[in-house]
C-alpha cells in the first residue's frame, strides 16, 4: 500500500468529479455527483466534503494518509488567501471561503486550490496528448469555457492569475439580454459557445422554426425525444455526427 494518497476534486457547473490516487497518479477510486450549483455555494461545499468522505470510505484510506486535497475551481482564485474571488457558474461563489469548511473536516491535510482549466492543462501535459511538448494551450468547453497555458513546461498564470481565461473575453459588446453571460457581462465567448449556451440557443432556434426539414433540426429533436427543453450540448454533438446540419 502506498505511503500517501492525493484527492483531486474537479468542480464544474454541472457535476463534481472526484478521485483518490497514489503519489504516482494511479487512480484508486473515483466518483461523480451532480453539482446542483443553483442551491448555493455552501451546499456545493458540503457535497465536496461528502464526495471526499465517500472516497475514503470506499477505499478504507484514513485521513492521516492524505498528502493533499486538490480542488479544481471553475473561476478566479486568490492563491494567497485561498478565497474564490468569482466562480460565475456556482451560485454564491464570490469572495467565498471554501478552505475553512474543508479544514474542519480534514484538519491537518493541506488544501490546494487551482483553476479547473489549469488543472486540466497540467494533466494533459503530464499524462495525455501534451506530454511530448514544452508548450501547450488547453481549452475546456462544458458548462462554461476555460483555458490553461503551459509555457516552457510550467503553468503560466499571468500577473492576475487568470491567463487563459478566454471564456470571459468579450466577442460582442451587446445590450441584448440573450447575450448575457453568467458572469453578468454581455457578449462573452462563454455566452455564445459554452455547452450550456449552445443548448439554450438551439432550444430557442428550434422553437422559432415553423417546420423542421430533413437533416436540419429533426434529428436533434428526435434525440431529445421530441422535448425541446431536453436538448443539450451532448445531443447537439450526437446530432451533428448523424448529419443534422442544424447541429
Amino acid at each position: 500500500m502506498a505511503s500517501k494518497y492525493i484527492v483531486g476534486v474537479d468542480i464544474g457547473g454541472t457535476k463534481i468529479a472526484s478521485a483518490i490516487s497514489d503519489e504516482n497518479g494511479k487512480i484508486i477510486a473515483e466518483n461523480v455527483t451532480p453539482t446542483e450549483s443553483k442551491k448555493g455555494g455552501n451546499m456545493v461545499s458540503d457535497k465536496i466534503i461528502l464526495c471526499i468522505k465517500h472516497l475514503l470510505s470506499d477505499t478504507g484510506i484514513k485521513i492521516k494518509k492524505l498528502k493533499n486535497i486538490v480542488l479544481g475551481i471553475p473561476g478566479q482564485i486568490d492563491h494567497k488567501t485561498g478565497i474564490i474571488l468569482n466562480a460565475p457558474n456556482i451560485l454564491g461563489w464570490q469572495n467565498f471561503d471554501i478552505i475553512s469548511p474543508l479544514k474542519k473536516e480534514f484538519k491537518d491535510v493541506p488544501i490546494l486550490l487551482e483553476n479547473d482549466a489549469n488543472c486540466a492543462a497540467m494533466g494533459e501535459v503530464y499524462f495525455g496528448a501534451g506530454k511530448d511538448f514544452n508548450n501547450a494551450i488547453f481549452i475546456t468547453v462544458s458548462t462554461g469555457i476555460g483555458g490553461g497555458i503551459i509555457f516552457n513546461n510550467k503553468l503560466y498564470k499571468g500577473n492576475d492569475g487568470i491567463a487563459g481565461e478566454l471564456g470571459h473575453m468579450a466577442l460582442n459588446i451587446s445590450t441584448d439580454e440573450k447575450n448575457k453571460c453568467s458572469c453578468g457581462r454581455m457578449g462573452c465567448f462563454e455566452a455564445y459557445a459554452s455547452g450550456t449556451s449552445m443548448a439554450k440557443r438551439a432550444q430557442q432556434q428550434i422553437k422559432d422554426m415553423k417546420v423542421l426539414k430533413d437533416n436540419y433540426g429533426n434529428i436533434t429533436l428526435d434525440l431529445a425525444s421530441g422535448n425541446i427543453s431536453k436538448i443539450t450540448s451532448v445531443i447537439l454533438s450526437q446530432a451533428a455526427t448523424l448529419g443534422d446540419g442544424f447541429a
